[in-house]
C-alpha cells in the first residue's frame, strides 16, 4: 500500500530564499582586501635569525610605472638595510630580499591591474635608518 506524505510548510521558504540572495549577493560584492606593504627579510647565512622591515606603498598607484619604480627603490633601500642589520652586507643576502619582496609586488601589482584593487590600510614609509 503506498502511503503519502505531506510536507508543511512554516513560512521557512520565503526567509531561506532571502537568506541565500544575501549570500550571494555578499559573495559578488566582496573583494580581495590587501595591505599595502610588502616585507624585506634579510638571511644570514649562518645564524638562524632574521630581520625584517615593512615598506610602505600606500601613497604610490601600482599601476603606473613611476610608482612602481618607487617601490623597487624602496625595497632596494630596505634590503641594504636589513642585510646589514643581520651583518650579511653582501649582494647575495641583498638580491634574496629583494626577490622576496618582489613576489608580494608582483601580486599586488596583478591586482591593481587586472581587477583595479587598490590595497587598504598600512602606514606612509619610513626610510629605515641606522
Amino acid at each position: 500500500m503506498l502511503r503519502r506524505t505531506q510536507i508543511r510548510s512554516h513560512g521557512f521558504g520565503p526567509l531561506l530564499l532571502a537568506g541565500a540572495i544575501a549570500l550571494a549577493a555578499g559573495a559578488v560584492l566582496a573583494q580581495p582586501v590587501t595591505v599595502e606593504e610588502v616585507t624585506v627579510t634579510g638571511h644570514p647565512k649562518v645564524a638562524p635569525e632574521t630581520f625584517s622591515y615593512r615598506v610602505s606603498y600606500m601613497d604610490l598607484d601600482l599601476k603606473l610605472e613611476a610608482d612602481r619604480k618607487e617601490l623597487a627603490h624602496r625595497i632596494e633601500v630596505t634590503a641594504e638595510f636589513v642585510c646589514r642589520k643581520v651583518d650579511q652586507p653582501d649582494g647575495a643576502c641583498r638580491a634574496d630580499a629583494v626577490n622576496q619582496a618582489r613576489s608580494q609586488v608582483n601580486k599586488a601589482v596583478h591586482l591593481a591591474r587586472a581587477h583595479g584593487v587598490h590595497p587598504h590600510g598600512g602606514g606612509h614609509w619610513v626610510p629605515p635608518s641606522n
